[in-house]
């Protein structure tokens, strides 16, 4: 049986965990960057999406804009 492990997106998932603001060589941002590869999955150890996280490629503009064509 073969393991697919994949190399950990630090790029996307950082931008938008609950963690951002901690110093990188603090817990749990340390254990996160200390495994670059996990089994089945690109999402860091100890990721935790923020409640206020926005997404690569969503823009607050087009979000009010699909509110107001809604009215």
């Amino acid at each position: 049986m073969e393991y697919e492990y994949k190399e950990v997106d630090f790029y996307t998932y950082c931008e938008t965990c609950e963690y951002k603001d901690i110093d990188d060589v603090k817990d749990p941002c340390n254990d996160c960057l200390s495994e670059p590869m996990n089994l089945h999955s690109r999402k860091p150890v100890c990721y935790k999406e923020s409640r206020n996280a926005t997404k690569k490629g969503e823009d607050d503009n087009d979000t009010k804009t699909e509110n107001e064509e809604k009215l």
